[in-house]
């Protein structure tokens, strides 16, 4: 029938597949999914030998069977792909003569481990894959019963035992006569399918993917023709249970190589009775009587109402057919677009977690608090955040842009380290004594007076009481640490006091939530400011992963992350270190997003700006970027980040080329302004980025390029010397309004709110502080405290008097 092209499609197993392409050119157009328990389908399957647990208890591994010889082997028959061809092409990879061993073909997977597990009639049972499996389950043995020889199903995460190599799973085929177009009609609704659909749950299948290579099965179809043990050629059959003794098929009948036995041609073919290769149709309007026919026995159809009944019956059938097909296809259209649009819903949904990630980098959830070195050494020890708050000594940043502007024209420390306890960070005042000598080593190497110094440590900066507070500060942790000048990690050698842990720099490295810190700050403001502190007292001591960069007498060494082997190589993998809750990582995906989207825009512009071809300076962000590149797996593992970080990096890149798909004119020139803000808190400048001839290609870069000039100068400068133009300072409140509801305004929208000492936690705004009628009244970062506080209470008297 293949020959003569009666059929169109076939679904054989393998090994008829790989016989029938070729010598007839069949062609694979889609491949079967089984079902295995309840969730998982699996498109690729193998077979297994197997013997009872308590029989032939040295035979571990194949090569065992070698001491073994003359043993009996129970399979399916010559022809089983998955029940006896495989685990032979297996034998012969392990030098394993198959001759020398009795072989029964016993015709079914199950009656073959039956005859070696519960039987005892053979020695060892030869099936297809999940026959073990499914036996177990149907109860009729248990599993301790049957060893697996050779189970590498772990070893290839394989969910079955299996001893051989693995194989595709049937082929869906077309002979070479059936049009592409047609085996793509066909294609589209087997590939909808699910293991749910009514047809799959009748043909008791997972549904159908794209073709697998089926070159692994040709290989092994040449290595076992080569060995030819125990097969029988084409038009033989086996005589007895010896291997290798055939006789020839009778007038009638057929066999293929290694089918073992001959079968009668079916009814209405002939074969000449000498060959016994195959059988032909009878000519047009004749058949056999019976199966088995040879050449010159075909008759006339004789004439029978029968004939017409059949003829029937095939139109009705066709019909139905035709139906049965109109509405698979209809079924099939519908859930493709249903899969369609909600794939275009998840694709929207990805692109908007993307640009609402990169847009957080511009929001704080909690203000960004901070305390005065000065005030930091009075109190002794950690302080809660709710006392500090209480006593007035926070000073809080309810914006962005508040905590951004005050972050350029300060001097402030972001303090990273581990907590020492379970419920309070420093019980033992460790970390406290080493964070006072930080902020003292900060102050001496930056010529800063001790109250020009401000702190953020998260025990007194982030909310301890209220749990949504406290949350809503840990998700602006990020942004934090990108409102610093400074970055000192804190990680003198210690002891955990409830998990009794040794924590020093080391185990400092290995923590997730510090590892985030460090890449949040070397992501925007880059790595020059990034140090740990080194100390031989107050309970620290010198940690010996540390090489020395210099000589240095006193007493208190800040040393850059920079010149520490491997440490920001290790700092970049976040999600490589250590969370005490899992879900966290989760968490942070679009923080790092975020992060990731800041760095990249300086990153894809220093590219802009040099043509593409880009500096590698030591630690640079070009060094950052490209240690992201080459672990971009580690870095962003795909299980949390999959498709993500192409999406952000195509956004970005189309931006920068006025593509306005990903993000529009207005929001990315918004981004692109945040980040040069914060580039300047490290007295970087973005707008130098944006000044070459190359970059004038794309309309934004260069009107950015423009403007973004203009603002650094302005911010740059500081209130002396600013023009009077009117434009707004990087206070961003100081205006010529008079009445009072202005003033109420103004001081409603200020961007510092402090609190003082007294009772009632009065809270002032950046209004209070540097309102003023003339410029003198603006206090200056390096204003001392003493004029600051006669600043405010002149400032205050003012207000009270409008």
């Amino acid at each position: 029938m293949t020959a003569s092209k009666q059929i169109d499609f076939i679904f054989p197993n393998p090994t008829a597949f790989q016989e029938m392409k070729t010598k007839y050119g069949v062609v694979e157009f889609l491949s079967v999914k089984r079902n295995f328990g309840q969730d998982q389908e699996l498109d690729r399957f193998g077979g297994v030998i197997v013997r009872a647990a308590d029989h032939l208890t040295d035979v571990v591994e194949l090569g065992d069977l070698l001491r073994h010889k003359g043993i009996s082997m129970c399979a399916v028959n010559p022809g089983a792909f998955g029940g006896w061809q495989i685990q032979w092409y297996e034998m012969i990879k392990h030098g394993i003569t198959v001759s020398e061993y009795v072989q029964d073909f016993v015709g079914s997977h199950e009656k073959a481990i039956r005859g070696a597990v519960v039987d005892r009639t053979c020695d060892l049972g030869i099936a297809r894959t999940e026959t073990v499996e499914r036996m177990v389950a149907n109860g009729e043995f248990n599993a301790s019963a049957v060893y697996v020889i050779g189970d590498q199903g772990e070893a290839l995460g394989f969910p079955q035992y299996v001893t051989t190599a693995l194989y595709p799973e049937w082929p869906l085929a077309s002979l070479a006569h059936v049009p592409r177009e047609i085996q793509q009609i066909i294609a589209v609704p087997l590939l909808l399918l699910t293991p749910r659909s009514p047809e799959a749950i009748l043909g008791d299948f997972a549904g159908f993917a794209f073709p697998y290579s089926y070159e692994p099965v040709r290989q092994m179809f040449i290595a076992i023709d080569k060995d030819g043990t125990g097969q029988c050629d084409r038009g033989q059959q086996r005589v007895g249970s010896d291997p290798g003794v055939c006789e020839e098929c009778a007038p009638g009948s057929y066999s293929e190589r290694g089918m073992g036995a001959c079968i009668l041609c079916p009814e209405g073919t002939v074969n000449n009775g000498t060959a016994n290769t195959g059988c032909s149709f009878c000519p047009e309007g004749l058949t056999t009587l019976s199966p088995g026919g040879v050449a010159g026995e075909c008759v006339p159809i004789p004439e029978s109402p029968t004939t017409m009944i059949i003829a029937i019956v095939v139109a009705i059938s066709g019909v139905l057919l035709i139906i049965l097909m109109s509405l698979v296809l209809q079924r099939a259209v519908r859930h493709y677009r249903q899969l369609r649009h909600a794939a275009r819903e998840a694709e929207l949904a990805r692109l908007e977690m993307v640009r609402k990630a990169v847009d957080g980098m511009r929001n704080i959830r909690f203000p960004f608090t901070v305390m005065r070195y000065s005030k930091f050494k009075e109190y002794g020890r950690l302080v809660r955040h709710e006392v500090a708050r209480n006593n007035g000594d926070l000073l809080m940043f309810d914006t962005w842009n508040e905590s951004v502007a005050f972050a350029q024209n300060s001097a402030v420390a972001f303090i990273s380290h581990q907590w020492l306890g379970a419920r309070e960070p420093d019980p033992q005042n460790k970390h406290y004594a080493a964070m006072v000598t930080a902020g003292a080593a900060v102050c001496r190497d930056n010529g800063l007076a001790e109250d020009e110094l401000y702190m953020w440590v998260d025990y007194h900066s982030i909310p301890q009481s209220c749990t949504e507070s406290k949350i809503s500060a840990i998700t602006s942790i990020a942004v934090y640490a990108c409102c610093a000048r400074y970055f000192v990690a804190v990680a003198p050698n210690a002891t955990h006091v409830d998990f009794k842990k040794a924590c020093n720099p080391e185990s400092y490295a290995n923590r997730g939530w510090c590892r985030l810190e460090q890449w949040a700050f070397m992501a925007v403001c880059g790595v020059d400011s990034m140090y740990l502190l080194q100390t031989d007292g107050d309970g620290t001591t010198q940690p010996t992963v540390i090489h020395q960069s210099k000589e240095d007498t006193e007493k208190a060494r800040l040393l850059k992350l920079s010149d520490m082997d491997g440490w920001l190589e290790q700092a970049v993998k976040v999600y490589g270190a250590e969370f005490s809750v899992e879900e966290d990582k989760h968490a942070l995906v679009e923080v790092i997003l975020g992060l990731y989207g800041f760095m990249f825009i300086e990153h894809i512009m220093s590219k802009h700006d040099s043509g593409g071809q880009m500096a590698t300076g030591h630690y640079s962000s070009v060094w950052l970027a490209q240690q992201i590149e080459s672990n971009k797996d580690n870095v962003f593992p795909p299980q949390y980040f999959k498709g993500l970080i192409e999406l952000l990096e195509n956004g970005v890149s189309g931006a920068l080329n006025d593509d306005n798909t990903f993000f529009s004119a207005h929001d990315f020139e918004a981004v692109v302004r945040a980040r040069a803000q914060l580039l300047h808190i490290q007295g970087k400048s973005l707008a130098n980025i944006l000044s070459s001839k190359a970059t004038r290609q794309s309309r934004l870069l260069q009107r950015l390029s423009e403007t973004l000039s203009h603002s650094e100068r302005l911010q740059v400068a500081g209130p002396d010397e600013q023009e009077d133009t009117g434009t707004p300072t990087w206070h961003g409140i100081i205006s010529s309004t008079s009445n009072r509801s202005s003033s109420i305004s103004d001081a409603k929208q200020g961007s510092i709110s402090e609190h003082n000492s007294s009772s009632n936690l009065e809270r002032r705004s950046k209004w209070d502080i540097f309102r003023g009628n003339s410029r003198s009244d603006v206090r200056s970062p390096n204003t001392r405290p003493e004029d600051a506080r006669r600043s405010r209470a002149a400032s205050k008297s003012k207000l009270n008097v409008q």
